[in-house]
């Protein structure tokens, strides 16, 4: 027993430090990933559909679904695999709202020690531990791992992809199968994420492919290999395509020429000089979590700087500086990246700056087509974009100026962790206090508390309507149908004739919440009792409507 001890010991001591730190980064990761993972979960009508999907398929009232999300407003629509993390989410831990997201956590969680080896195969252990603590607490990464949404395991496929890619450039024909298998497997789930990765890795690939294949010709069978695994991944999508004269893929060229048009209507010049800004303010929003978390929108902010300017009036001056000083971290980045690329010697290091230089160049050209419309989270599969920039920064210290370099990375770190840690106390405190949900945001804790108000109102009624304007019933009917259904209570939408509502049924209105003794309009009927969740009001109404005039 003593010799089985010390042997643990002995095992425990021989664990590299670095392991140690790591391990600490990842439960530290973990924390701020699942902390009121349930109360805190978003839950729009996407996820409300996704786990109605699922739990009709485990019950045996649907069958398994061959094609998944329509892409935004298109009629484009991706592959299953996400619905099929979904089911086998279900499936281990039952069906619900925080169930259905529990892939995407384990993804993102799985990411964090991904990119920690990812920047190995570049800097030092000091640098990429540094990084990788700061992406475990980056509010931006925080945020995609705590609700159920098709995009939000890129970072982990996205990671495994550029990792399995390099090992292939570097190694040839002695890469082993296992990097091969990891090549597939990353193409196969991540062209069924999001749409930009449909263009984004076949894209990447194919440059690969004809430079690997010009290098020798005998790498045709691990191509086979890869292409095999795609296929199998995406074999439910081609049944279903089969079935419909591949209409979806015509979809998706049709969408690519649309997007191609439109993207010239505000004058290329203008579309280019937005690309550029955009990736900037993504940049530096992923990392410090500052500016504008849902659209890019810097480059309308300096025209309204420079037309106050010219109108004597004085501009903002935080906003400038945090403007001016994305702009700064960005070109240094994007400068540093071809810098080093250029004056690497190791050929390993090379061909790994070479395939980030590839595959971010090939980002811009993707996204451009849709840059008027690309709010910031269509560049989630550039998380790491800027980890890498902040590495090149304290690589430079380290060459030129190694004396102050453990004081950079010190001050470094305090300054984008307290950036991202005022961010999430500001978010935290919302949640706190119950005071998070409004028309576009819906939180699962707070919709059950709605929930069991209209419940505690409505007389145990098995039946309730819902009446409501545009967004609120857009972004409200549909998860509150999924919660008052798990209380075997269903919700019915208004008619279009109000007056056609049953008098006997309760009814209830959702709107903007009651401020100052103002209530929203509640189309002509009386309120008999209210209650406001975050910045929504629930009003219970009476069965009868005043006179209109």
């Amino acid at each position: 027993m003593d010799m089985d001890i010390n042997k643990l010991k002995d095992s425990v001591r021989k664990i590299p430090k670095r392991i140690w730190i790591l391990a600490l980064i990842m439960l530290i990761g973990i924390y701020f990933r699942t902390y009121h993972f349930h109360d805190w979960l978003y839950f729009y009508p996407d996820q409300a559909r996704d786990v109605m999907v699922v739990k009709d398929f485990l019950n045996g009232k649907a069958p398994l679904p061959l094609m998944g999300f329509r892409a935004a407003s298109t009629n484009f629509d991706l592959g299953a695999m996400y619905y099929y993390f979904q089911i086998a989410s279900g499936k281990l831990f039952g069906v619900a709202p925080n169930t259905m997201a529990y892939p995407d956590l384990f993804f993102n969680v799985l990411a964090i020690p991904l990119l920690y080896y990812f920047l190995k195969r570049y800097f030092k252990t000091d640098i990429s531990l540094t990084l990788t603590a700061l992406y475990a607490v980056s509010y931006y990464a925080i945020e995609f791992s705590r609700f159920a949404w098709n995009p939000n395991p890129m970072p982990f496929f996205v990671l495994l992809y550029l990792l399995s890619l390099w090992k292939f450039l570097t190694e040839k024909e002695k890469t082993r199968w296992r990097w091969i298998v990891g090549i597939g497997v990353a193409v196969g789930v991540g062209i069924q994420l999001h749409t930009i990765l449909i263009f984004l890795l076949a894209s990447v690939s194919l440059v690969a492919f004809i430079v690997l294949m010009k290098s020798n010709w005998r790498l045709w069978n691990r191509w086979l290999l890869i292409m095999g695994i795609v296929l199998l991944l995406n074999t439910n999508q081609i049944i279903s395509e089969t079935h419909h004269r591949f209409s979806n893929t015509i979809r998706l060229f049709h969408l690519s020429a649309g997007s191609s048009e439109s993207a010239g209507k505000a004058g290329k010049v203008y579309d280019v000089a937005l690309d550029a800004v955009c990736h900037t303010q993504a940049n530096a929003h992923m990392i410090s979590s500052l500016g504008n978390k849902v659209e890019c929108d810097y480059l309308t902010i300096a025209a309204t700087m420079n037309n106050q300017r010219s109108l004597g009036i004085p501009v903002d001056m935080k906003k400038f500086s945090e403007i001016a000083i994305s702009l700064l971290f960005s070109l240094f980045g994007y400068g540093s990246l071809i810098y080093y690329y250029r004056g690497e010697k190791d050929q390993k290091r090379k061909k790994f700056l070479g395939l980030i230089c590839l595959y971010v160049g090939l980002s811009f050209v993707i996204i451009y087509p849709v840059i008027l419309d690309a709010p910031l989270r269509y560049y989630l599969q550039l998380f790491f974009v800027p980890y890498l920039f902040l590495g090149f920064m304290l690589e430079f210290i380290r060459r030129k100026c190694a004396r102050i370099f453990f004081t950079t990375i010190f001050l470094v770190g305090v300054l984008v962790i307290g950036l991202n840690f005022n961010t999430i106390y500001a978010e935290a405190k919302l949640y706190a206090t119950n005071n998070h949900s409004w028309p576009q945001y819906v939180v699962l804790g707070e919709l059950e508390q709605m929930r069991d108000y209209i419940i505690s109102q409505t007389n145990s009624s098995k039946t309730v309507f819902m009446i409501a304007d545009g967004k609120y019933m857009q972004n409200y009917y549909l998860p509150l149908f999924y919660v008052l259904q798990e209380k075997n209570i269903t919700l019915l939408r208004e008619l279009k004739d109000l007056n056609a509502i049953p008098s006997d049924e309760p009814l209830f209105f959702v709107g903007k919440k009651v401020e100052r003794g103002l209530v929203d309009n509640t189309k002509g009927f009386t309120i008999q009792q209210y209650r406001n969740f975050g910045e929504i009001g629930i009003y219970i109404l009476n069965e009868k409507k005043n006179d209109q005039p």
